[in-house]
């Protein structure tokens, strides 16, 4: 019986090193602060999970998350906590706080 060939999913970083991003700060589920932060080094990430089936049974997930410098020091951040530009995160920051009205 031979073993299946697993195959990584390609996934490239979105951020390089030395790279200026922005991350929001939240505070009881609402945005608080918008924090410019500096890459200084970043991981790669890969996992199998085991309860896919199908064709996605054999494949390793790629991900990377970032050491960044911060105003308050350094810490890690996943890529989705990341935000390349200002006004992608100053519109992301906003959303929490529009209110729909009823027609």
């Amino acid at each position: 019986m031979t073993k299946k060939k697993t195959t990584t999913q390609e996934h490239k970083p979105k951020y390089s090193l030395g790279q200026k991003l922005f991350t929001i700060t939240y505070h009881k589920g609402k945005p608080e602060n918008i924090f410019e932060v500096k890459v200084q080094r970043r991981t790669k990430i890969e996992q199998r999970h085991e309860f896919m089936t199908g064709e996605n049974k054999n494949k390793i997930f790629v991900s990377f998350d970032y050491f960044c410098s911060t105003p308050d020091g350094s810490r890690t951040y996943f890529e989705a906590e990341l935000i390349p530009s200002f006004q992608q995160a100053a519109n992301k920051f906003a959303e929490a706080f529009l209110v729909q009205r009823p027609l």
